[in-house]
């Protein structure tokens, strides 16, 4: 057996937690932070890298979000402004800020329902269209570029624990 031990480099998490381990007066385990105080600088990270991509078009992350979820789920159809809701997870008073908003860019249209009076039904533009398709691929060349330095595998072996993390913390995320 090699008497080589490979060790990765440190980072500020591993200096905050051997502070924690160092200061007289805590005896409080720091060990979660190696994952949770990284999971959040890496959030931090890619909110400010789809920030400045989504700056191209003049796009916020929220008016992003409700883009690539038409984009997605309805590219050729209108939908009432509550399957947004459920798809987005967001209030219904912000999605009309969000819905107004995009409506002033050009990039959806709302129309009167049909089947509900007081009821509206979104849909993309052509400029909404062709904006969500450029800024998701554009975001998501940006993200394949922050995980290039990470192996198929260990890629693999990261989604799945960030999926078991994401499942228990999903009863907290709805309010349970």
């Amino acid at each position: 057996m090699s008497s080589y031990i490979f060790r990765m480099a440190s980072d500020q998490v591993d200096l905050i937690i051997e502070q924690w381990r160092n200061h007289q007066s805590s005896r409080v385990d720091p060990s979660p932070l190696a994952v949770t105080g990284r999971v959040l600088q890496i959030a931090q990270h890619i909110e400010r890298t789809r920030l400045r991509v989504l700056n191209t078009w003049g796009l916020t992350l929220a008016d992003f979000d409700v883009l690539a979820t038409l984009n997605r789920s309805a590219p050729d159809r209108s939908v009432n402004p509550r399957h947004l809701l459920v798809e987005t997870m967001i209030t219904s008073g912000a999605m009309t800020t969000r819905l107004d908003r995009l409506e002033t860019l050009g990039c959806i249209r709302r129309a009167p329902d049909p089947a509900d009076r007081r009821g509206v039904l979104v849909s993309l533009t052509d400029k909404g269209r062709t904006i969500a398709a450029q800024a998701f691929a554009a975001v998501m060349a940006a993200e394949a570029s922050l995980l290039s330095g990470i192996g198929a595998t260990d890629r693999r072996h990261l989604d799945a624990s960030l999926r078991k993390l994401a499942l228990e913390c999903r009863p907290m995320l709805l309010g349970a």
